[in-house]
């Protein structure tokens, strides 16, 4: 255990060092959030949010139906 935590001293410590690596390590996952947080979130609106989603009741038991009948608009086709 104590050459595992050498060898994590030593690699955090080449890391930290190495000033573009931590601004790619910070920089990268702050830009993909922004980026997939602009491209999924932004304006509410009704007809752009709406996404077409097929169910199919393989079951075909009381149960998965009346969950199918619980979601909004459905169109159920057996």
């Amino acid at each position: 255990m104590i050459q595992f935590m050498a060898l994590v001293r030593k690699d955090l410590r080449l890391f930290f060092n190495d000033r573009r690596a931590v601004a790619v390590g910070m920089l990268v996952p702050i830009v993909l959030a922004s980026f997939f947080g602009y491209l999924f979130g932004g304006r509410r609106n009704a007809e752009t949010s709406r996404v077409a989603v097929l169910v199919i009741d393989q079951d075909g038991s009381n149960i998965s139906r009346g969950l199918l009948l619980s979601l909004p608009a459905t169109r159920i086709w057996t």
